[in-house]
């Protein structure tokens, strides 16, 4: 059975700058957003993602699409699906969370993003070839591994020429985020948060994007058991 109801676009990240969430944190749907705020920059947006990301110690993704570079920092919500079961968390209790895997695995991923209840998210990570498997229905050539791997940064950067717009899902983040670009990119911007607690799952399959090119890295350790 193919489950068609998460396509390609809601996977990766293509939208532009226009489309940041409004800087008060609220959406149009009334829902809890990110909060935004756009800072000159002088330094090119290549040479501040890449800096950035070198220094950040925890999860990141570095993404770029027509000249427009992001990164991504810290983990909202994450999300892995293996042949037998779906693995989430969240930052609001950091402990993995699993359910067996049914007919329509990337149902389960959408109800899983669509119940964070925050607006405006975007989730970055990869998709591997045994996806196809199990979307149709066939056995898994590595059950031990997962075939789709999301994550929710809860910090973003999004850069072009001479403008960045930086947000955070809480508002106590965003002048570290600020400062983090205002001063070229001399260290990651830190969460005020601590993040979850143990690793993500095992990913050995590079990410995939459906335009543009994307960066990742993440532990390499699975999680301890998971459970409810």
């Amino acid at each position: 059975m193919t489950d068609s109801s998460l396509t390609d676009s809601s996977l990766t990240d293509t939208s532009g700058l226009a489309d940041i969430p409004r800087a008060s944190g609220t959406s149009n749907t009334g829902r809890p957003g990110y909060h935004a705020q756009s800072v000159p920059i002088a330094a090119e947006p290549l040479v501040l993602a890449a800096t950035l990301a070198r220094a950040a110690t925890g999860p990141v993704v570095v993404y770029e699409r027509g000249g427009e570079w992001l990164c991504g920092f810290g983990a909202l919500a994450e999300i892995a699906v293996y042949a037998d079961s779906v693995r989430t968390r969240t930052r609001a209790d950091g402990q993995w969370r699993t359910q067996p895997t049914g007919q329509a695995p990337l149902r389960q991923v959408r109800a899983f993003l669509d119940a964070l209840g925050v607006a405006g998210w975007r989730a970055y990570g990869w998709a591997g070839f045994e996806l196809v498997h199990l979307l149709h229905g066939l056995p898994s050539p590595a059950p031990d591994r997962p075939v789709l791997h999301l994550v929710v940064p809860d910090r973003e950067i999004r850069m072009a020429a001479g403008v960045a717009t930086v947000r955070a899902a809480d508002p106590a983040d965003l002048p570290a985020l600020v400062a983090a670009v205002s001063g070229a990119g001399a260290a990651a911007p830190t969460s005020t948060r601590p993040p979850p607690t143990g690793p993500p799952p095992t990913s050995s399959t590079a990410p995939t994007t459906t335009a543009g090119r994307s960066r990742r890295r993440w532990p390499t350790s699975p999680p301890a058991a998971c459970a409810r």
